[in-house]
């Protein structure tokens, strides 16, 4: 709840922050997104099927990652390693910026 409340106060108060951030955070945010989405797949399967023994793994680690990149993402915004310009616009690799160890 409280990723969607920052996420459409940041969209509407800052809409160049919001547009910056999400190129220079591009990857870290899809894996997010991803990582929310099998979670909540593998609440409906195991709700309505029975699943095989080799997808036990995936809700675990989707578990495990989103919460990673979500911190690795707040981590690169607040370390100020994100290569954003006075005008908004990032310049730099979507990668590496955001892997930076604090």
């Amino acid at each position: 709840m409280w990723l969607i409340f920052v996420a459409i106060i940041l969209f509407n108060g800052f809409p160049p922050a919001f547009v910056a951030l999400n190129r220079a955070l591009l990857m870290s945010l899809f894996l997010v997104l991803l990582g929310i989405v099998f979670r909540g797949a593998d609440f409906v399967f195991r709700a309505t099927m029975p699943i095989p023994r080799f997808c036990n793994g995936l809700p675990n680690l989707a578990s495990k990652a989103t919460p990673f990149f979500l911190s690795a993402s707040v981590g690169a915004i607040s370390t100020g390693h994100l290569q954003i310009n006075e005008s908004g616009h990032f310049h730099g690799d979507i990668m590496p910026d955001w892997l930076t160890p604090l």
